[in-house]
């Protein structure tokens, strides 16, 4: 049994759209199934305020006007995905 992984995502289904904005979600996958949450942001994200090599935390580039607020909010709810991955093998085990 492989370790879950959770990772955010811009545009998990790959559609192209007018505006060329997109949602951000988190991927949780644990045995080869995913799971897709969407986060909530002030404002859809283009690919090109994406940090496609994120680097720590950084998943917005600055250049974007609420990149703090999103970055900070995916943060905040990996780190509670991961709680929640603890929670399940500490009673399992």
């Amino acid at each position: 049994m492989k370790m879950p992984t959770v990772t955010p995502i811009l545009n998990y289904r790959n559609r192209k759209n007018k505006c060329s904005t997109y949602p951000i979600h988190l991927r949780i996958t644990l045995n080869r199934a995913s799971i897709y949450l969407p986060i909530p942001t002030p404002q859809n994200i283009s690919v090109q305020d994406w940090n496609v090599k994120s680097k720590g935390e950084i998943y917005i580039k600055n250049s974007h006007p609420f990149a703090f607020e999103i970055n900070q909010k995916i943060i905040e709810l990996k780190n509670r995905a991961n709680e929640v991955i603890k929670r399940h093998y500490l009673q399992n085990k």
